[in-house]
């Protein structure tokens, strides 16, 4: 079982908001993208809402991950190995994101 926040997370505003399963608010606010700096250390709004969709999507893509990796593994076996670097890449990704 996943601990992050479940539900289809977007980008809303400069948040990344998922529907709140406790059903007591709409929303839950999972994270900021950063709005400005007077330093000049943030990236342009281009960028941040580009961040901020990726962000937003980041539970979809893993699902999406989760899901191909036993097609990656049986093209491997069928193919003589052909895919290792792929189904290696995968596996480092998803452990990345579940933090295992």
């Amino acid at each position: 079982m996943s601990t992050h926040t479940q539900g289809q997370w977007r980008l809303d505003w400069n948040f990344i908001v998922a529907p709140d399963a406790s059903g007591k608010n709409p929303d839950v606010y999972i994270a900021t993208i950063a709005d400005e700096d007077d330093e000049g250390r943030i990236v342009c709004e281009d960028e941040q809402i580009a961040n901020g969709k990726l962000i937003a999507a980041a539970p979809d893509l893993l699902a999406a991950l989760e899901q191909c990796l036993p097609l990656i593994d049986a093209y491997r076996r069928n193919s003589g190995g052909d895919g290792d670097l792929s189904a290696m890449n995968a596996r480092a990704a998803i452990k990345k994101a579940r933090c295992t």
